[in-house]
């Protein structure tokens, strides 16, 4: 399966390094998008085409390229609808494999620090507010793109006026981008 997604892009690109030579890419994109339609659709499928991953992935990414208001007037294989439920099944897969690792979410709260939190909130009910002028929160998260990569963004909380500032995004995180 593997070896027909790189054959597909090694003949797709050939394709596209002969049609470079035009000015604006959406049509490139466009034409081929209709040429691996056709390959498709003359596979000698009995019924409706049956689409591979590899089939997914490339209609998904030439139709990126082509503006919105020419994609409305181009006879598809697949809706528009179609292309959103295969990145939310993507996008479900991809958690729900994540989750049987066991390694998502954060890590439960212990009894003791539980007890506390409430205690020291009767004890001083001002101070979270007077404090409040200094008090940032910091998290990490992540955001599935359409092509299925995810972007690390970091954000911080200003717990005075409740102000979300996004400090950076990028698909690489490393020690020194976080610093």
């Amino acid at each position: 399966m593997c070896l027909w997604f790189v054959f597909l892009m090694i003949t797709r690109t050939v394709s596209w390094l002969r049609l470079s030579r035009r000015t604006e890419t959406w049509k490139t994109a466009e034409i081929l998008l209709l040429r691996h339609q056709l390959a498709v659709l003359q596979r000698r499928q009995p019924r409706r085409p049956n689409l591979s991953w590899a089939d997914r992935a490339l209609l998904v990414t030439l139709l990126d390229m082509i503006p919105q208001a020419r994609r409305r007037g181009l006879r598809l294989l697949v809706t528009p609808d179609t292309i959103v439920r295969w990145h939310r099944d993507l996008i479900r897969r991809r958690w729900a494999a994540r989750s049987v690792q066991g390694k998502t979410g954060r890590p439960a709260t212990r009894r003791n620090i539980q007890a506390l939190v409430p205690r020291l909130a009767r004890e001083n009910p001002g101070f979270l507010r007077s404090q409040a002028e200094a008090i940032l929160a910091c998290d990490f998260f992540t955001a599935d793109l359409l092509d299925g990569t995810q972007a690390y963004a970091l954000a911080v909380i200003e717990h005075a006026n409740r102000r979300i500032r996004i400090l950076g995004v990028t698909l690489h995180p490393t020690g020194e981008w976080t610093i």
